[in-house]
């Protein structure tokens, strides 16, 4: 066993190469990933050690079969060797690589990296640091002392018995934030179909040196509550999906209705078939190809709406989920195949989904791939054929889509119109309640009025039967009219001023009404007075006497008891009487029936 096993590159090459591949640290996570996954592992782990984002520590293993010396020599450090011949040694593992360039991935992260590898065997250690190399100078691994590698995953790496493990120094993760953190698990758990096979990817990460390290297992997030309508030929399920009612915002956010879900028929769909393709040698061979996955379409995209259907919708710079992930044996390939759909329909950006099509990367295909290995070639026929099957998918889809919005239009068009209809009758009812308020006031005023006209009438009725007095009293009783007109005018200025506001309260009315009307009395009562001397012992008066007790008890008493008063109102019933005695009499019949409760009364006047 040598203690130098070098590359098949130089250095400058193998950094191009890698600086080439990926756009990101995710990318080149995702790749040794699969490293793993292609050495037979069912668990990859990852730790990321970020106390120091610019310098930060990243170590990835996993359970596989670990790497021999033989196959550090023969396969990883040759650079471009076709993965897939493994697949003849072992009929279990499905090759998620193919050139053997993933381990590049390894360079673009970081110029100093160790590696630990357990077989059945042995265990050993190697060293792999780039930092000082000329670019014509071919890298290394260098045999290493396994005691001198300080791990942070010491606890978890003790417990696998075969697997490999990379420790990647001095990475640069600066833009890894705690949104990005949050979605780069979503991002990590999209590189692969985890869902359809017992492949698990953990991870753990802190950026505290006190933060106790565990590793949890990513799990496959997709906000499917949050779905309108889908299509799905997988083995995947979306539980509860088929009785599910969804939120979706309109004009009227107190009013929000909720509307069923939508499945659409997967066979009125052609997803598989055989077609003619050409090989690497020009040759025409037939091969059978099958599309499978979901498709969905979500009700809206806007976090915070979305949320209101499935809490965990997440969307950031790390994360989308208006994505339709294309997979490859397994593998992601394309992160978003709507790309090469390039749909311009409404909607078009609401689809997320998984699809997985093999023929892409068969064996006895051409590598599809572009030259950065994050896009495979939109000519090939292949890729043509894909967007062919997955183009009336989506247009079904969102053709379902626009008839809720449809829908969503008609009914807030019927709240808005409810909402006016509400409005109108209330607005008729206080219209039909202010002129029923102005006529119960009118009835009011008129009634006043005429009790008024009543009161005056008995006044100037009362007055006829005063008699000069013995005693002038002119300079207190002229007096008391000065008073009296200064009243009378007071009160009509009160009355002009509510007139003009219209505003004057009906109770408030009453009351002044009822001022003016002593003040009425008195006026009148000082008038008489005001003319000479009266003989206040002589009330006798020639009146008809019916037409006398019916003013009396309506204007004078002012008792709650209903009367009934019959009399003849002729000329031929007048005669003399006293009114103060006729006046007494009253006053004491209706304060006894009063008394006694009486609610009635009957008075006849017969002559």
């Amino acid at each position: 066993m040598e203690n130098k096993i070098f590359f098949n590159f130089s250095y400058l090459a193998l950094k191009l190469l890698g600086s080439g591949l990926y756009s990101n640290p995710w990318n080149a996570i995702s790749e040794l990933v699969a490293n793993g996954f292609d050495a037979g592992a069912n668990n990859v782990y990852i730790h990321i050690h970020a106390i120091n984002k610019e310098h930060a520590t990243v170590e990835i293993f996993d359970n596989g079969k670990g790497m021999s010396y033989q196959d550090l020599v023969e396969k990883y450090v040759f650079v471009g060797r076709n993965k897939r011949l493994d697949e003849l040694d072992n009929d279990n593992i499905k090759t998620l690589g193919r050139k053997g360039i993933g381990k590049l991935a390894t360079l673009y992260l970081s110029n100093n990296v160790q590696i630990i590898t357990k077989t059945k065997i042995d265990v050993t250690a190697w060293s792999l640091n780039i930092s000082d190399y000329n670019e014509d100078e071919r890298p290394a691994l260098i045999k290493s002392i396994l005691e001198e590698i300080e791990l942070l995953s010491i606890r978890e790496w003790s417990n696998i018995k075969t697997g490999v493990l990379i420790k990647l120094n001095d990475v640069n993760l600066t833009g890894l934030g705690e949104k990005t953190l949050a979605g780069l698990k979503n991002r990590l758990s999209d590189f692969y179909l985890l869902d359809n096979n017992d492949r698990k990817i953990l991870f753990s990460y802190n950026e505290k040196e006190e933060e106790k390290s565990y590793f949890e297992p990513i799990e496959k997030n997709v906000a499917y509550k949050n779905f309108y309508v889908l299509f799905n030929n997988s083995n995947s399920v979306f539980p509860e999906f088929e009785n599910q009612r969804i939120k979706i915002q309109n004009k009227f956010p107190k009013i929000l209705k909720d509307y069923p879900t939508q499945i659409i028929d997967s066979n009125a769909f052609v997803t598989s078939g055989t077609a003619k393709f050409i090989t690497e040698n020009q040759t025409e061979i037939e091969k059978k190809y099958e599309m499978k996955g979901w498709i969905g379409l979500h009700t809206t995209i806007n976090q915070s709406n979305a949320r209101e259907n499935d809490p965990t919708f997440l969307k950031n710079r790390a994360t989308s989920p208006n994505r339709l992930r294309l997979y490859v044996r397994g593998k992601l390939a394309i992160e978003n195949f709507l790309d090469y759909i390039k749909s311009s329909q409404a909607f078009s950006n609401y689809i997320e989904g998984e699809i997985s099509f093999d023929i892409l990367d068969d064996n006895d295909l051409p590598d599809i791939a572009t030259a950065n290995r994050q896009q495979i070639s939109e000519k090939d026929s292949r890729v043509q054929l894909l967007i062919n099957i997955v183009n009336p998918i989506i247009t079904k889809l969102i053709q379902t889509r626009v008839a809720l919005a449809k829908k969503v239009r008609i009914d807030e068009e019927l709240i808005e119109k409810k909402r006016i209809d509400e409005i109108s009758i209330k607005h008729e009812s206080e219209l039909a309640q202010s002129e029923k308020e102005k006529m119960q006031i009118q009835k009011e005023k008129e009634q006043i009025s005429a009790e008024l006209g009543l009161r005056k009438q008995q006044i100037e009725l009362l007055a006829k039967g005063l008699r000069k007095d013995e005693t002038r009293l002119a300079d207190a009783i002229h007096t008391i009219q000065k008073m009296c007109v200064t009243i009378d005018k007071k009160i009509i200025r009160v009355f002009k001023s509510f007139n003009q506001s219209k505003s004057m309260p009906l109770k408030f009315y009453k009351e002044i009404s009822t001022i003016k009307l002593y003040n009425h009395e008195s006026l009148i009562m000082t008038k008489y007075a005001f003319k000479g001397k009266y003989n206040l012992k002589s009330k006798i008066i020639n009146q008809n006497i019916g037409l006398f007790i019916e003013q009396y008890i309506n204007v004078m008493l002012e008792t709650p008891i209903k009367t009934e008063i019959v009399f003849d109102p002729t000329e031929e019933s007048k005669f003399f009487f006293d009114t103060t005695s006729l006046g007494i009499i009253l006053e004491n019949v209706y304060s006894n029936s009063e008394k006694a409760g009486s609610q009635t009364m009957k008075v006849q006047v017969d002559i």
